[in-house]
């Protein structure tokens, strides 16, 4: 693995080709999802006009590949939301 993501022309067609099979596969599960492939296209688009540095990076999310799926849970667990915390 790369120290540092970069896309090449290869590793976007690679990535559409799975982006293409992730929307093959959401369609056979329920045929209502149609959106699938162009959200996933969306979002490769927004990734390559990021200045990428790292693949996961919380600190620089703008320049972080990866991003966290959960940001508020993810903050209560670092303790950085205390007014969130939630019962104790």
């Amino acid at each position: 693995m790369l120290a540092a993501p970069r896309f090449s022309k290869g590793s976007e067609q690679a990535a559409i080709a799975l982006i293409a099979n992730i929307a093959a596969r959401a369609k056979a599960v329920d045929d209502r999802e149609t959106e699938v492939e162009n959200e996933l296209l969306d979002k490769l688009e927004i990734w390559q006009a990021r200045t990428v540095s790292a693949y996961w990076n919380d600190g620089k999310s703008k320049q972080s590949l990866l991003q966290v799926a959960e940001p508020l849970p993810h903050k209560r667990h670092l303790g950085r939301n205390q007014a969130m915390r939630g019962p104790q």
